[in-house]
């Protein structure tokens, strides 16, 4: 009875973990049970998660401003190189 206690609540952290892993959404770990220490780790995982999935979004949305910016420059770099190359300027001394 005491090793199911035990045993059950580690499996459903290991369960947890491998969700985490997989990239799963960890919702359904909200109703987990078993002795307050693990309820405790068991929380920390699903903190852990909600905050691997902000640090996701932030990271995407600092992509999407680093590759806007770019954009905008490189775009005049090309299109000054092409008036160049097409000697739109006159000759290159």
């Amino acid at each position: 009875l005491f090793t199911r206690m035990i045993i059950g609540p580690v499996k459903g952290i290991e369960r947890m973990i491998n969700q985490l892993g997989a990239g799963k959404s960890l919702d359904d770990a909200a109703l987990f049970t078993g002795p307050r220490e693990l309820r405790s780790v068991g929380k920390r995982i699903i903190w852990l998660s909600e905050r691997l999935a902000w640090l996701e979004s932030q990271r995407h949305q600092f992509l999407r401003h680093l590759s806007h910016e770019l954009k905008t420059p490189l775009a005049s770099m090309r299109e000054g190189t092409e008036l160049l190359a097409d000697r739109v300027a006159g000759p290159l001394t």
